[in-house]
Parts: C-alpha cells; structure tokens; sequence
C-alpha cells in the first residue's frame, strides 16, 4: 500500500567498506526496533515477495531463481543443495508468508542444508551465525525483506543494513521504501565483502505502523545476488548523562541531596519522563518531566535503578517512539540502630556501667554512615531462699511434700539432696520443681529429723552452699 501522505527525507547516506561501521549522523541511537534483525531466529518476523528456498522459488521467467535462504553458507556452490523442505514450503514457505508468533515454528526455521554442498559464508554478526540470502527473478519492485514498524510523528528514525555482493556482475541493486513510497534512490552493491547501506527518515504526520522494505531494482535471471545480515531501524538520537551514574548514601542525612541528570541528542523538542525501576518493572515517577532528578535527604526506599526517557513532544507514552539513558543506580550504605540485652551480678562492671538501665552510643560505620547502638543493662539482685522446716507427709492435704522456694530469677544450678540422722541419702534431685514426700526407695521415712543440702547457682551470679533441717511429723 503506498501511503499520500508525504514523507521527508533529510539525509541520504551510503558507503562500500569494511568495518568498523560508518557513524550514523545522530549518534547515539534509541534501541533497535526491528524483530529479528540479525536473522538468528530464522525466518521470524519478516515477509519477502520471494518464496523459501529454491523448490519454493517464484520464477518470472528463470530456470531457478527467485527465493530467499536464511542461511550460514554460500549459497551458490551448488543451489540444489539448499531446500527449504516441500513440506514446510506447501504449509508456510510461499511469498509474503506471515511467520508465526512463535520464533521456534517450523514456519521460521532456517534453510536445511545437504553437508556434501556446504561452503562457510562468514556472516556480519559474529561470522559464524546467520544472514538472508537473496537470489532475485527477473520480475520488477520485488521486496528483498520486508516489516511493519510502529512509528510517531515528527521523529527522525536511522535505518542501515549490511550487504554482501554474492554472485560478482551484475551486482545487486536496491533501495529503501516506507508504505510503498521511496526513502532512497537505487544504490548498487559491487563488493565481495560487509559494507553498510543507511539513511536517515522523518515520520513526518505519519502515526502507525508502516511497512518498511528492500526493493529490487535489478530483475533478471543471472547474477545480481545478494546477502543482508544487522538491519537497524530506531529512533535518531539518544540520551547522554550529565553526571555520575552510581550514587551512594547514609539513609536520613538531612544534608544529603542526590542529583541524577540527563539530556537528549537528536530531538528537535524533547520531552522527558524519569523512572524508577520497581518490581521488575519501570515506573514512571510522578511529576519528574525535567533533566534533572532531585532527591533530598534520601532513604533505603529511595534505592535503585532509575533511568531517564525521552521522545519527541507528544510521543513520550508510546514505548517505540522513545530513547532510554544509561541505566544510574542508588545504593544506601548500612546503618545500624543496635540494640544489646545484658545481664551482669551485683558487684560486677560492664562498658563502664554497674547499675541498670539504657544507655547509648552513637558511631559511625565504616562507611562514615551515623549509627546507634543502645545497651540494655541489667543488674541481677539477690533472690531470697526459703525452705520449710516443718511438714507431715499422712495424705491429709496439708504440708504433705516439702520443697525449695524462690522469689524470682531463673534456676541456673540445683542440686538438693536428704540425709537421715545416720547419714543415709534418703532423697537427690537436681530438678527445683520437684518436692520430696517424706518417702525412701518407695516406703515412708520414719518420723524424726532430717539433714539436707543445697546448692544453688541463680542466674548466673549468686552462688550458695545451703545446709538444713526439716523435721518430718507423721
């Protein structure tokens, strides 16, 4: 479909030589908006006026000529040797096929290969991967590749391509259209090696998907085959930072202020929007449309990864009309609020302190970020001890069992042990609950005076050696 309305070339731009790349004249670049640029996914993403390989060709008048291979050899040692498989050309390989939304479909594997056949045919990306081959009939303004692009308006977009002469004269000759109107004149590709082809485009009014393609402007039957590999299309222009792109931080300094900044390259008038990286997903941050990003007095809320965006007026929603920054990351340094719970014996001394209470320190960490420390001291009192003297194990409810009593404070050590008046042990237990019922190896003592001992450890500061009696009335 050929669009009315009209499109403005400003630059036009094409050179024959080996890498490094020519710098494009708005540099830097937003991202790559073309699916499948380099063609490692096969025939994903793309359509073609040519069928998929040679028993899928559409001929206008050649013996074999008029498909396409995406392929990792040379393509013409032998052109049997690359088969599209009939199978897959009768169910997807024809001309203009839409591929699958799924990169992994057979419709959008690439070219099938006999070993015997295979030449290695560096490709531009790695030289070791992929491309697109093209071996074009002798019918006129054929689509070498071809895909629809959203764009915006009133945004200067970069496209270039990579070519390869691969058949020698007549070389290969294409331009560049947008809807169906030219972009670039006719260029011709003689050499045997990469160059790039690339121009610069403005959308003009256009708003919408076009369809951006490669046209043949060399029908015939010999010759005037071609091998393209990196297509780029995105946005003319980038986002430069202005100052550091990591920030670290005490969380709560008062006098602490964080500036990230940024601005664009290449936008006529540029709208900015930062945003906030949160939960795997970028956040726009409410009412921050400036360069700059101004944070006060920040917190450990307040880190992350921020980045700044940009786009000509009015496009700053539509994701493919936008040019990102680098990434600028926060870090907040650890502080520490600490508190430590200890308990010492009456007497003793710790960090200078002998009586209970709360006490603080402030410091700073390593990292020079202010922290707190608070020591919650306690001293241990004396526990007061009591022991009956008296009790009458006869089952009647009262003062039958006799046991050790405490005031408070935890039982560190207890070892409580009865003796009879000739010094036989009658009753050992080192549990302070348990109460003696005046009996011995299961039969009752007999009624009189007993001895006991006790030792005591109670928590962890009075110690005590305590010797008794109890009188044991039936």
């Amino acid at each position: 479909m050929r669009n009315a309305l009209k499109l403005t070339l400003l630059v036009c731009c094409f050179t024959w030589r080996h890498a490094p790349a020519q710098t494009p004249p708005c540099a830097p670049l937003g991202r790559n908006l073309i699916v499948n640029p380099d063609f490692e996914q096969g025939y994903y993403g793309f359509t073609s006026d040519f069928g998929r390989g040679v028993n899928n060709g559409t001929h206008c008048g050649c013996a074999t000529q008029g498909w396409i291979l995406v392929t990792n050899i040379f393509p013409h040692v032998s052109p049997s040797c690359q088969i599209y498989p009939l199978e897959w050309s009768a169910l997807y390989g024809g001309p203009n096929t839409e591929t699958s939304p799924d990169p992994n479909h057979p419709s959008n594997t690439s070219v099938v290969t006999t070993a015997i056949c295979n030449e290695p045919l560096p490709d531009h990306t790695t030289g070791s991967s992929f491309f697109l081959t093209i071996d074009p009939d002798a019918c006129d303004a054929r689509a070498y590749w071809r895909q629809g692009l959203h764009v915006c308006p009133n945004t200067n977009y970069y496209f270039s391509v990579w070519v390869r002469n691969i058949s020698g004269t007549p070389a290969p000759t294409f331009h560049f259209e947008v809807d169906g109107v030219p972009v670039t004149p006719a260029a011709t590709y003689p050499d045997g090696f990469w160059v790039e082809s690339s121009a610069l485009w403005n959308s003009g009014n256009l708003d919408g998907t076009v369809s951006l393609e490669l046209i043949n402007d060399l029908p015939g039957c010999i010759a005037n085959d071609v091998a393209i590999d990196d297509l780029f299309f995105g946005v003319c222009g980038g986002i430069v930072l202005s100052g550091d792109s990591l920030f670290r931080f005490c969380p709560g300094d008062p006098a602490l202020s964080v500036a990230l900044s940024g601005h664009a390259l290449g936008l006529a008038q540029p709208q900015y929007q930062w945003q906030k990286l949160d939960a795997g997903h970028w956040a726009d941050l409410a009412g921050q449309t400036d360069t700059l990003l101004h944070i006060s007095s920040p917190t450990s809320a307040d880190a992350g990864w921020y980045r700044l965006i940009a786009a000509e007026q009015g496009n700053i929603d539509a994701a493919t009309c936008t040019v990102i920054s680098p990434l600028m990351r926060l870090e907040a340094y650890p502080s520490y609020d600490i508190v430590d719970t200890v308990n010492i014996c009456q007497g003793e001394t710790y960090g200078g302190h002998t009586e209970t209470g709360l006490f603080t320190k402030r410091f700073q960490t390593a990292l020079s970020c202010d922290s707190i420390r608070t020591l919650d001291l306690r001293v241990q009192g004396d526990v007061n001890i009591y022991m009956p003297n008296v009790f009458s194990p006869n089952d009647d409810g009262l003062n039958d069992r006799i046991h050790a009593n405490f005031s408070e404070g935890r039982i560190d050590l207890f070892h409580w042990q009865v003796f009879d008046r000739w010094g036989s042990l009658v009753f050992d237990t080192r549990d302070a609950a348990q109460a003696w019922d005046g009996s011995a190896r299961g039969k009752p003592c007999a009624a009189g005076v007993y001895v006991y001992t006790l030792l005591l450890e109670i928590r962890g500061c009075q110690r005590s050696w305590i010797v008794g009696d109890v009188t044991l009335v039936r």
